[in-house]
């Protein structure tokens, strides 16, 4: 049914969604008292996943344009999120805000996902158009790795498998065979040792050929020391040399300054005949 619903343009719901039910069809009884958002349209880009808490104040009053996607409710019924087609491109409107004018709980977790799923649901995939080796999985060497490619035809490539999954799309497998930076169909990907190696541990040569390196080495619970170090590192320190020329500068002034002043004094009390005070 869900799927039917989705071919034919329509809404799925549950026996018990009974409030997506009010908020849609509900007429005079549209307006939905709850606690906080609620997600009107299930399973699209932006509320799939979503878990929602915030509760904002406040709502522009809006209304849904007709063909838009009615995505998230606040507790009283107001559009909080709807998202719509334009030409080629991608609106989404978020109306709702807190008292302070800002978007208060939507900008923290778990909220905090539904924006960022609006914003990339606007901006889209800025990689669409490009051809080539768009993505690459993890690789470790002796284990099938797989990777998309986009192009016009399928690619040559030796030790390279290739079914094509849609236009211009193609997905592959390879497998690496030594382990750092290899090149698959001009694309550079990282290549890990073999999984088995990790039952080994960590061998006795690593630190000392970090403390070589001027290096330092963490284990898995020294999180609080890696954040430290990399707080160190990230802070810069700038050399500023001072000169004091401009103190010269100032006492020539100051002098200056003064020998003029005592000029005029020596005019104005007549001790000088002369324009400029000297006798």
């Amino acid at each position: 049914m869900r799927r039917i619903a989705e071919a034919s343009g329509g809404s799925y719901f549950a026996a018990d969604e009974t409030n997506r039910l009010r908020l849609l069809f509900g007429g005079t009884s549209r307006r939905f008292e709850g606690e906080n958002l609620t997600i009107v349209t299930q399973n699209t880009f932006i509320t799939s996943g979503v878990k929602l808490t915030a509760n904002p104040e406040r709502a522009n009053a809006v209304a849904v344009k007709p063909g838009a996607d009615y995505q998230v409710a606040t507790a009283d019924g107001t559009p909080a999120i709807a998202s719509w087609r334009f030409g080629l491109g991608r609106v989404v409107s978020l109306t709702a805000y807190d008292e302070d004018g800002t978007l208060g709980g939507l900008l923290e977790p778990p909220d905090s996902l539904v924006v960022t799923k609006s914003v990339n649901y606007a901006i889209g995939d800025p990689a669409r158009t490009r051809t080539g080796v768009t993505a690459v999985a993890d690789a470790r060497v002796g284990r099938p790795t797989e990777f998309t490619y986009r192009g016009d035809s399928r690619p040559d490539a030796e030790g390279v498998t290739l079914r094509q999954v849609s236009e211009e799309q193609y997905r592959g497998e390879f497998t690496p065979q030594e382990p750092g930076f290899g090149e698959l169909l001009d694309a550079e990907y990282a290549a890990n040792y073999p999984v088995e190696y990790g039952s080994f541990g960590r061998s006795p040569e690593l630190p000392a050929a970090v403390e070589t390196t001027g290096g330092r080495t963490y284990d898995l619970d020294d999180g609080s020391r890696i954040a430290a170090q990399a707080k160190q590192q990230s802070t810069r320190v700038r050399t500023v040399e001072e000169t004091w020329d401009w103190l010269a500068v100032l006492a020539a002034l100051l002098v200056f300054v003064t020998e003029v002043v005592a000029r005029r004094v020596q005019v104005y009390r007549g001790r000088s005949s002369l324009e400029s005070g000297l006798p």
